[in-house]
């Protein structure tokens, strides 16, 4: 208004009304934001917000019942009342008319990628289960705008200390600076591994993953499987004779160290504060030195990287060699030096030793980049070359450690654990339903709805800060490599059956300082972007302002609106909180075995041998019984969330189970059981001790594991005899079940016949055999 008087503010009345209404949507999206994290307090107060399905569904208080409207009445209805208000003032639509020959060729893909992130995508599922999320976006920005409409000239207020801040933050020395960002980085991360994951990990890839950091602070690689290994199979955990993790070695091998100094939790802190100066080099190397500040004081600030980083999981690793490659690659070309290639190579092999198929898609645009930087001088041949190899030599020795885990290069722990469906491609899945495009579409769908949301935890959907170098036109080359590595990480999830969401889209992690730095070019652009569309002159003083007040703003909505209710949802994230532990700890359990319905709590909490204070196992009801054998003259508790209680278990010798198994075993004679191939227990710990075949016993659980992973078919035990328990709570084949329905069916190829029922109908006995016989 200062450089162009002519342009008059809103009548103060329209002001209060248009910054009401932003305040109005705000407060709306709040409500959507804290209704999804604290049901239980909004059931109380009947005061939510919230989408599932086509449908917004809101209580407020006084209200008898809930009120529910279709969800397109926001997601559409809100930006176009936006657009329509806008057409109220000529600048605005001055600009739209404009748009027709200022619009840059490739913009329109990049405004269809926006509204493509803004579609109520949800996991695995074409209509959406719930679309808070987009309704929250949708909600929030439309406030925000309205809000700044209204309000703007009220900002004033933020231009003196946050300039100030800033100018102290760039005229900080180097040295100090890079502390600061990475200390703040490593208190916030501290303080949130206490606070909210009380310094136990949530997740159950970085519970297996500290299980096998544990491992190698004994010096090995696995460790022989626990006898009644049911009782101790988690997720993620190999347990088929070996017991070890199913992932890559790099991560736990750097939890190692932590779990030597009895602070594991410490080490994903210290590996996010050590990424911050290297998105401070990143920025600088590719950029400026404002733009390289700018990028780690953002990421030093990122809820997902300190919230990454306060956990357990290997993206930390990955996140922090995955900076290095891309400052690397950008020296060795710019320098010409060797050593740097070599850098640069063996950053992303060590990537690949963390998340094979991350490193691939990030190294895939740097790969082509480097064949043109060739094309332009053929000096960089020879930096490529030990870039490539530096590479291979590292990223193989994932080959070593299959085989000396595995037994096999070529066999990763995933396909061991979960089969040869866990792997890329349509038609595969490493459990539940088989890959299809139009899951792939909706897996990448979702992964920038929870992109919009999480990076900035703010109401403004990040990909718009993103994509504004590429809306208005950028020729930066540096821009458009940066932005296919994004690409390239996002859409080659497009082949993978498994969509991760872990403190929002996972997969997309490693692209953050990408995706930071890009937004600050993202606001870098803009006056470029006012002046073009708006055809007037905006001084970058003007933009310098505006840019103040609106990260003011963000920061302060980012504080209320978005962290408080992200910090209720991961205190208990995955169902993984720390109160069994606090129980036990507070009531001083000693010599227990305590039994419980999820081991994500507690699995980390048991000795490596099994044989401490207290044991936590698996609670499988009346098979209980089974691990007193293991654990004879201990006090037997059933634990849980909200209690401990005592157990009742007798000594095996005279437990129910020891009945069931005696009724069972005294069925089958020596001359039947010569009929079978394959003799298949309850425990194949527990067998007959009068019956001389042992080499054909087995169990269910094994059967299961061999027959899910695809090492073997149920043709390779026929014929069988089973002896089966009746309502055995174990995670068998569902066919087995059956047996409890019906005394004869055919499944497939093969036919199941009952032979024998006990009286009380609580064992039984049957064979299988092929359909033909």
């Amino acid at each position: 208004m200062k450089e162009k008087p002519e342009v008059k503010y809103l009548p103060l009345k329209e002001q209060r009304v248009i910054g009401g209404t932003g305040l109005l949507l705000l407060f709306l999206s709040a409500l959507i934001n804290y209704s999804a994290n604290f049901s239980n307090l909004a059931e109380r107060l009947s005061l939510y917000f919230y989408g599932a399905g086509w449908r917004v569904f809101f209580r407020l208080p006084g209200m008898g019942e809930e009120l529910s409207f279709s969800v397109w009445w926001l997601i559409i209805g809100l930006p176009l009342f936006t657009f329509f208000y806008g057409l109220r003032f000529p600048i605005f639509r001055r600009t739209i008319w404009l748009l027709r020959s200022n619009l840059p060729p490739g913009s329109p893909f990049f405004l269809f990628l926006l509204l493509f992130s803004l579609f109520p995508w949800e996991y695995s599922w074409v209509r959406p289960n719930k679309s808070s999320l987009i309704i929250y976006l949708i909600s929030g920005t439309t406030g925000l705008i309205f809000f700044l409409i209204g309000f703007y000239p009220k900002l004033t207020f933020l231009d003196k200390p946050i300039s100030k801040l800033f100018r102290w933050l760039m005229e900080l020395n180097q040295k100090a600076f890079l502390l600061f960002t990475s200390l703040l980085l490593f208190t916030i991360a501290n303080l949130a591994s206490y606070f909210i994951f009380c310094h136990i990990p949530h997740i159950s890839d970085s519970i297996a993953q500290l299980f096998q950091a544990r491992i190698f602070a004994t010096g090995r690689l696995y460790l022989p499987s626990p006898k009644f290994p049911d009782f101790f199979d988690y997720g993620h955990i190999i347990n088929n004779g070996r017991w070890y993790s199913q992932y890559q070695f790099l991560h736990p091998f750097f939890l190692m160290f932590g779990v030597l100094l009895k602070i594991p939790w410490i080490i994903n802190p210290l590996l996010g504060g050590f990424t911050i100066p290297f998105v401070y080099l990143l920025g600088r190397e590719v950029y400026d030195e404002k733009t390289g500040r700018l990028s780690a004081l953002f990421a030093s600030f990122n809820p997902v990287i300190f919230m990454m980083s306060a956990e357990y999981m290997n993206h930390a690793t990955s996140l922090l060699f995955t900076t290095i490659f891309l400052l690397f690659f950008f020296r060795a070309f710019k320098e010409r030096k060797i050593h740097q290639g070599i850098i640069a190579g063996i950053s992303l092999g060590l990537v690949a030793n963390c998340r094979v198929y991350t490193a691939v898609l990030i190294g895939l645009p740097f790969f082509f980049s480097g064949i043109q930087r060739i094309r332009e001088r053929k000096g960089n041949l020879l930096i490529f070359l030990v870039m490539i190899f530096s590479f291979l030599g590292v990223s193989s020795l994932n080959l070593l450690y299959n085989y000396l885990t595995n037994g096999n290069p070529f066999l990763f722990g995933y396909t061991v654990r979960w089969g040869p469906g866990h792997t890329i491609g349509f038609g595969k899945s490493g459990w539940g339903v088989k890959h299809t495009p139009l899951r792939g579409l909706i897996n990448i769908g979702h992964d920038l709805n929870l992109l919009n949301k999480f990076l900035f935890e703010t109401p403004l959907p990040s990909l718009f800060l993103i994509l504004l170098p590429f809306i208005s036109g950028t020729k930066d080359k540096r821009d458009w490599l940066l932005f296919f590595t994004f690409l390239s990480l996002w859409f080659g999830h497009f082949f993978y059956w498994f969509h991760g969401i872990a403190f929002g889209a996972r997969f997309l992690y490693e692209s953050l300082p990408i995706l930071i730095i890009l937004s600050i070019r993202g606001f870098q652009n803009l006056p470029f972007l006012l002046r073009r569309f708006f055809s007037i002159k905006i001084s970058d003083f003007t933009v310098q302002r505006f840019t103040i007040r609106f990260f003011g703003l963000l920061f302060v909505l980012m504080l209320t609106i978005g962290l408080p209710p992200l910090f209720r949802l991961y205190w208990r994230y995955w169902g993984v909180d720390h109160n069994l532990l606090e129980m036990v700890r507070k009531e001083k359990i000693k010599n227990a075995l305590i039994f419980c319905a999820e081991l994500g709590d507690v699995f980390n909490a048991n000795p490596l041998d099994l044989t401490g204070e207290v044991i936590y196992a698996k609670d499988y009801g009346i098979l209980n019984s089974a691990l007193t054998i293991l654990y004879p003259n201990r006090k037997y508790y059933l634990g849980d969330k909200e209690r401990i209680k005592p157990l009742a278990i007798p000594p095996f010798p005279q437990s129910a189970l020891k009945g069931m198994l005696d009724s069972l075993f005294s069925q089958g004679s020596e001359e039947i059981i010569r009929q079978y191939r394959t003799i298949v227990l309850p425990f194949k710990d527990l067998p007959p001790e009068n019956w001389k075949i042992k080499e054909r016993l087995t169990d269910f659980r094994e059967i299961t594991m061999a027959v899910m992973t695809g090492q073997k078919t149920l043709d390779d035990y026929l014929p069988s005899l089973l002896f089966w328990i009746v309502g055995d709570p174990r995670p068998h084949l569902e066919v087995f079940r059956y047996l409890e329905k019906s005394p004869y069916f055919v499944a497939g190829h093969y036919k199941f016949k009952r032979l024998w029922e006990s009286s009380d109908q609580q064992v039984l006995i049957a064979e299988v055999r092929k359909a033909e016989d």
